[in-house]
């Protein structure tokens, strides 16, 4: 083999050593690190919203590969983490004092990018130490179709201290006021602590929404939550005088 014929085949093994390691062009493939943040939103309560007693607060979080936990705060306090969907923890207002809170969430993905929501207000009816007032009302929230409230008949029972406004005897009904569209009657409202009975409330023909608000005191250093009052003994009647079976009363307590 001459000199010539030698350094041929000298370059052939040469690029042929240069090719076997990935030269001359690309292949080595390299991870991308992950640099994208997660998205992260409120989406229960609605912004100025009013909450009392227990509220559910629920966080919406989304991230192009996954996230990996997401922390709830109130007040920029965190409460809970959270590491599977759905993103939701139940918030106990009832001791706390009436006010507004800011709710935040936080969320993570795996490469510890974060991403922290904006800010929903919720205006807290939380508890209140007398002298204070009470406004109870109460709501139909739904009905059978072509369905008509004639009556109802329901127990109110009331936090130590607490009592109807005003009172006559055992008769609170003048702690009474029927609202919005419901044009009553009462029979008995009768108040033996703790509890208000309300045996016949005539409504005619209402349909749903608020019908009824009730007023109380709230004794001096007597301390009160809305999570305090109660119903009991709900029968809603339709105008035939027939009771309806998936009917029921809600009551909202406001305190001052």
């Amino acid at each position: 083999m001459n000199i010539r014929h030698l350094t041929h085949a000298l370059m052939i093994l040469l690029t042929s050593l240069v090719l076997g390691c990935g030269g001359g062009g690309g292949g080595g493939g390299g991870t991308t690190a992950d640099t994208t943040p997660p998205t992260v939103s409120i989406s229960a309560p609605a912004n100025n919203a009013s909450a009392s007693g227990t509220v559910a607060v629920t966080a919406s979080a989304s991230d192009n590969v996954g996230v990996s936990k997401v922390e709830l705060y109130v007040n920029g306090s965190l409460q809970t983490t959270v590491t599977a969907s759905p993103y939701t923890f139940s918030w106990d207002t009832s001791s706390l004092t009436s006010g507004t809170y800011s709710l935040t969430a936080k969320a993570y993905d795996a490469a510890n990018n974060s991403t922290t929501s904006s800010a929903v207000s919720v205006a807290v009816n939380g508890a209140k130490t007398g002298p204070a007032t009470a406004t109870l009302t109460l709501s139909i929230p739904s009905l059978p179709a072509n369905t008509l409230v004639g009556g109802v008949i329901f127990n109110i029972t009331l936090p130590s201290g607490v009592s109807p406004a005003v009172l006559s005897g055992t008769d609170a009904s003048g702690s009474v006021t029927f609202t919005g569209s419901a044009s009553g009657s009462l029979s008995v409202a009768d108040y033996t602590a703790p509890q208000i009975s309300f045996g016949s409330v005539t409504l005619s023909g209402f349909g749903t929404g608020n019908f009824m608000t009730v007023n109380c005191t709230v004794g001096s250093g007597t301390a009160v939550s809305p999570s305090g009052f109660s119903l009991s003994g709900i029968q809603v009647f339709d105008t035939n005088g027939t009771q309806i079976p998936t009917a029921t009363i809600n009551m909202s307590v406001l305190l001052f």
